[in-house]
């Protein structure tokens, strides 16, 4: 089977996902915590695994989408993984509020990733 073909044969499972899943409430409660300030566990395990694994496995997402020609959920998926990206400095320096209002810019893109598969 071809990588391509693997996608494809990916999608059902990212759609129901997306669909029955509460992405975006689970951004929310996480940014209320960082708002409210996090310990030095949470901090470090967000700052140094987290937020870096997502971000990259966001934008292997994108480039597997454009792959297989769904060029707007690739484009969706890539701006999600620049914005996750960027809660990495604020929540290395302890800029919490900062990192919260990050996140929560995260939460429609769910939305707009279900739809463009959907």
């Amino acid at each position: 089977m071809r990588v391509e073909d693997a996608v494809r044969a990916s999608l059902p499972a990212a759609v129901s996902w997306l669909a029955n899943g509460d992405s975006a409430g689970a951004v929310h409660r996480l940014a209320g915590m960082l708002a409210a300030g996090i310990d030095d566990d949470l901090q470090r395990h967000l700052s140094t695994f987290a937020v870096r694994s997502g971000a990259r496995r966001l934008d292997d997402a994108a480039t597997w989408l454009a792959s297989i020609g769904e060029a707007e959920a690739a484009v969706i998926a890539r701006d999600q993984s620049t914005l996750l990206g960027r809660l990495q400095y604020p929540l290395v320096v302890g800029e919490f509020s900062q990192a919260a209002e990050t996140l929560r810019q995260l939460a429609p893109g769910y939305r707009q990733l279900l739809t463009a598969l959907g």
